[in-house]
């Protein structure tokens, strides 16, 4: 019996995340500040280049691709960013708060975590989840 042939297409953007991730987690990626610059609690470091790293407090860095789409946010409305709407890019998220979530939500998928190193990488049609160390949950967003 003959298997049919998958002919969706290929989401060509994990190995960019991938490449993101290891310049991010090898300390090689440069990073500045954006259009976005400031977002609720967190703020730009670094000189520019291709990323924008935040930090968003101890134990808590974002490392953004320059053009991506995204908005940081505090859902709990506890003073501290635990919501990133992921439109459209790629994130490196280091995340290290004991007791404490944070989630990335993407068109398609919302990736949460309690403490890792992970990258999301959004598009229209796909949301591909790397994860650098720890666990990190992923499901299908309503409608997505």
């Amino acid at each position: 019996m003959r298997r049919p042939i998958d002919r969706r297409p290929i989401d060509r953007r994990l190995p960019a995340a991938l490449i993101l991730a290891g310049l991010a987690f090898a300390g090689l990626l440069a990073a500045g500040p954006s259009a976005s610059a400031q977002q609720p609690g967190c703020t730009p470091s670094g000189p520019s280049g291709p990323a924008v790293v935040f930090d968003c407090g101890a134990g808590f860095t974002i490392t953004v691709e320059r053009e991506s789409s995204f908005v940081l946010s505090d859902a709990d409305g506890d003073g501290g960013v635990d919501t990133m709407e992921l439109n459209r890019g790629g994130a490196l998220v280091d995340f290290d708060r004991p007791g404490t979530t944070f989630q990335i939500l993407t068109p398609r998928a919302v990736a949460s975590v309690r403490g890792t190193r992970w990258v999301v990488d959004a598009g229209a049609a796909a949301t591909a989840v790397f994860v650098v160390r720890g666990a990190v949950a992923v499901r299908r967003r309503a409608g997505g």
